[in-house]
């Protein structure tokens, strides 16, 4: 432990989302979950408006926030909105790190991770943000608003 109570806490709850995401894609290692999760938030955070990034991000733990916009610079969303575009750069960040390149299987992971980890609220209205041809990646019942 760092002895700071504050970044004791955060490295917790970073590594509580990392267990889960590896419960949730029947893996064990802690670095492969912190790739794909690295990699799933990187590619969503890039095709999302500039206000909705910054408002699912205040939603994220402080560590996991950290890497989430690692190297963001604000720029407008990219053109990731064809699910197979989204869905190759999610794989190649796998590959790159000698994992399985199931970018499909490992998206719809992490997004399940979010919808049990995140707001209801902010699930739904991100879910409604994302382009089109992503949306059939989000979990079934995300984007229907509860009574």
């Amino acid at each position: 432990m760092s002895g700071f109570d504050v970044f004791d806490r955060a490295s917790y709850r970073a590594n509580q989302w990392l267990d889960d995401l590896n419960a949730e894609l029947g893996w064990e290692e802690r670095y492969d979950a912190y790739i794909a999760l690295r990699a799933v938030l990187q590619a969503l955070r890039d095709v999302l408006p500039l206000e909705e990034v910054v408002d699912f991000g205040a939603q994220l733990p402080m560590v996991i926030r950290g890497f989430y916009y690692e190297g963001w610079t604000g720029a407008p969303p990219q053109d990731l909105a064809d699910r197979d575009l989204f869905i190759a750069l999610v794989s190649d960040q796998l590959a790159e790190a000698f994992l399985a390149p199931d970018g499909e299987g490992v998206t719809r992971g992490v997004f399940r991770l979010l919808a049990r980890r995140v707001s209801e609220g902010e699930i739904y209205h991100l879910g409604r943000r994302l382009p089109r041809p992503l949306r059939s990646l989000w979990p079934n019942g995300s984007l229907k608003k509860s009574s």
